[in-house]
């Protein structure tokens, strides 16, 4: 769940939110209902936990705006701007209006950070792929055998030791690794009988 905040009490009353489970982004992550200036006086049905917490540090009021899942047309899903209110009033259309649209610029913000996590991902992905691939190439080079067979050394070599196999593959394609299992072998392979 992810929530907007600010400060110290913001950060207070978050905490209060996620251990009680209960509170203003909850319910509008649960429901995918905003909550337009709710007043805490009446909530303590609601929030028996959230409501006392949040009047006795200052919050008279709540009002909350859903993050647009910016990924696609489904509207709500990205998490939840709370607001807390020093007073009742309710939000004017103005106010309203630009915490929506700063509600889209963090789901954006959030979508943009998301893509650049998983783009680094798949290039370390991409890169452990490409130097295991290499290392089998190496080690059936050097063993005069397949690759497959040099891919259940390494394999077997990496579950041993309990290392990452990228990383005993890197090793093997730099030439650290040359003890057994991955000495080169002394004579070359036995030629085949044509009958």
């Amino acid at each position: 769940m992810r929530h907007g905040y600010s400060g110290a009490r913001a950060a207070r009353l978050r905490h209060v939110e996620h251990e009680q489970c209960e509170g203003p982004a909850t319910d509008t992550l649960r429901t995918g209902t905003a909550l337009s200036t709710l007043p805490l006086n009446g909530a303590a049905a609601r929030w028996p936990r959230y409501a006392p917490a949040a009047l006795e540090a200052g919050v008279c009021a709540v009002h909350t705006v859903a993050l647009p899942d910016v990924r696609s047309d489904h509207g709500a899903g990205a998490g939840v701007l709370v607001v807390h209110l020093d007073e009742e009033t309710p939000l004017g259309p103005a106010a309203t209006a630009a915490l929506t649209a700063l509600a889209r610029a963090c789901a954006l913000g959030l979508a943009h950070r998301t893509a650049l996590r998983r783009g680094a991902e798949l290039r370390r992905a991409l890169g452990s792929r490409v130097v295991i691939e290499q290392a089998k190439g190496v080690l059936a080079e050097r063993r005069n055998g397949s690759v497959d067979d040099a891919f259940r050394t390494l394999r077997a070599y990496a579950r041993s030791q309990q290392r990452p196999l990228h990383q005993v593959a890197r090793e093997v394609v730099e030439a650290q690794l040359l003890d057994p299992p991955f000495q080169r072998s002394a004579a070359p392979p036995p030629a085949r009988r044509n009958r």
